[in-house]
């Protein structure tokens, strides 16, 4: 079975806690982060994997 890819806009709070579930859901894969400040989804990222993405 493939895995959905999930992609997380806004990695404050709630962005965070889905993502830190998904990360540990084995049909799940986090694929793309986003967050207005790119420091925010880089440490995100850091901690359950994706790539960061930005607006441009």
């Amino acid at each position: 079975m493939e895995k959905v890819r999930i992609g997380i806009v806004g990695t404050g709070y709630v962005g965070n806690l889905h993502g830190q579930i998904y990360s540990q859901d084995a049909r799940a894969e986090i694929s793309a982060l986003y967050d207005i400040v790119p420091e925010k989804a880089e440490r995100t990222a850091k901690g359950i994997g994706g790539k960061v993405c930005s607006s441009r």
